[in-house]
């Protein structure tokens, strides 16, 4: 694996699972910048959405919306499919939600907040590997860490674990890739917590 979508998914769940995953975030995303005040002009996506003015633009209608044409334009012969005009509107919606809430100059004070948070977790977690005394900055971030970590590595393990082994924990490399892939499962507000007290 070396890039984003590499790979398709191998199963309908796993088709599903990434189609709602995408379908969920444009409508989030655009819900949540509509009530930040990100966005004010909603002309343009009335337009891209193809609604009328007096219908709601929220994540609820979007989501109704992307799931009703899914199941009407798919299959077990063609696959999950959308209609053209959904596919083509899930583009357009993509790349105007990169213009104006992903690129927004209204967001880059909480990016470099948010890049702030995750690197100085990161930080603490990597130093953990050769300074065992890190575990005092953050007892609790250090303990959840390890309680997750001894799920997927390759030291003692105990009966429950019966999943492959992912991380070896004598390669340097393999610590460091455990560490990304635990914070990307943390959920903002647990992050902002562990920076919190990484910083008291």
């Amino acid at each position: 694996y070396t890039y984003p979508n590499q790979y398709a998914p191998y199963t309908w769940e796993g088709c599903i699972v990434k189609i709602s995953d995408k379908i969920a975030y444009l409508g989030r995303d655009i819900q949540d910048a509509i009530t930040l005040g990100l966005i004010d002009n909603l002309d343009e996506l009335y337009d891209i959405l193809n609604y009328n003015k007096d219908e709601v633009i929220n994540n609820t209608v979007i989501i109704n919306n992307l799931v009703y044409d899914l199941c009407s334009n798919s299959s077990i012969e063609k696959g999950l499919c959308f209609s053209d005009e959904k596919f083509n509107m899930i583009n357009t919606l993509k790349k105007y939600n990169y213009q104006k809430i992903y690129l927004s100059e209204k967001l880059q004070p909480s990016n470099r907040y948010f890049d702030l948070v995750i690197n100085t977790i990161y930080d603490l977690l990597k130093q953990l590997y050769t300074d065992k005394k890190a575990k005092k900055k953050c007892p609790e971030l250090i303990n959840d860490f390890n309680n997750w970590l001894q799920d997927y590595w390759n030291l003692e393990r105990n009966e429950k674990n019966q999943n492959d082994v992912i991380f070896n924990m004598s390669n340097e490399k393999d610590y460091y890739k455990a560490i990304i892939l635990y914070i990307s499962g943390m959920t903002d507000n647990y992050a902002i917590e562990m920076y919190n007290k990484i910083i008291k």
